[in-house]
């Protein structure tokens, strides 16, 4: 599940892939989860920003909140 890989935060790391294919997923609410994760599993990460600023244009509002939210903790804001 993609909140308990969040909850791991670096350690997660590991599972990038697999949430970065989460985001993909087409269900809205599996994709804010992993939007989340990614937001404490993907410090460092270049395809996770990547990956986040697209889902920030998602057309699901619960998403594209939870990946603003992400990019903005990767950032450090």
């Amino acid at each position: 599940c993609a909140a308990a890989l969040g909850r791991l935060g670096a350690g997660a790391s590991g599972a990038l892939g697999d949430l970065l294919a989460a985001l993909k997923d087409a269900n809205p609410g599996v994709r804010a989860e992993a939007a989340q994760a990614l937001g404490s599993a993907g410090k460092g990460s270049a395809k996770a920003v990547a990956a986040l600023k697209v889902a920030a244009g998602d057309d699901s509002p619960m998403v594209a909140k939870r990946a603003k939210a992400a990019l903005k903790r990767l950032n450090g804001v």
